[in-house]
């Protein structure tokens, strides 16, 4: 978790995301937002998928959920999580879990009999690509989040002088 610390108002935090958020073009990425009273839920969206047609998160897809809490009191406080979407961890789950229980049951010498024969990759592979989709995203998310931070304390420091 990360915490930040800005001059400014939460109204003003939330104006200034969503317009660094609206002025983000990148061909392949996009971000939904949504908002509650106490935090900001943002993630990280492919252009290039079903997402065409929508511009909500599909559930089966591999994405990062960022948790932008706000704390308004002298200072603004911004706590910031990184956390799995639930298909996420259910299938890392499961396709972990069946690699585990092919290891027991078939003994080490038939796991790697199973990792060497014609559908070798496809649980590990499954995690592989997942996991690297999923990391992409967060870094990305990542990167245009600490690049926002670093705009909105230029845009308090200015507002206050």
């Amino acid at each position: 978790m990360d915490t930040f610390y800005f001059g400014c108002t939460k109204g003003e935090f939330i104006m200034e995301l969503e317009r660094k958020i609206g002025e983000f073009k990148d061909p392949y990425f996009t971000f939904y937002i949504s908002k509650t009273n106490k935090c900001i839920t943002i993630i990280p969206i492919f252009k290039m998928s079903l997402n065409v047609f929508t511009e909500r998160p599909i559930p089966f897809y591999p994405y990062p959920i960022v948790r932008v809490e706000i704390m308004e009191s002298h200072n603004l406080t911004i706590k910031t999580k990184y956390k799995m979407s639930f298909i996420m961890r259910f299938t890392i789950l499961i396709m972990s879990l069946a690699l585990l229980l092919n290891l027991i049951g078939e003994g080490f010498r038939r796991f790697m009999h199973t990792l060497t024969r014609s559908g070798w990759f496809v649980l590990p592979g499954i995690i592989i690509i997942r996991g690297s989709i999923y990391l992409i995203k967060k870094r990305i998310c990542k990167i245009f989040l600490m690049d926002f931070y670093k705009h909105l304390d230029h845009y308090c420091e200015r507002k206050n002088y």
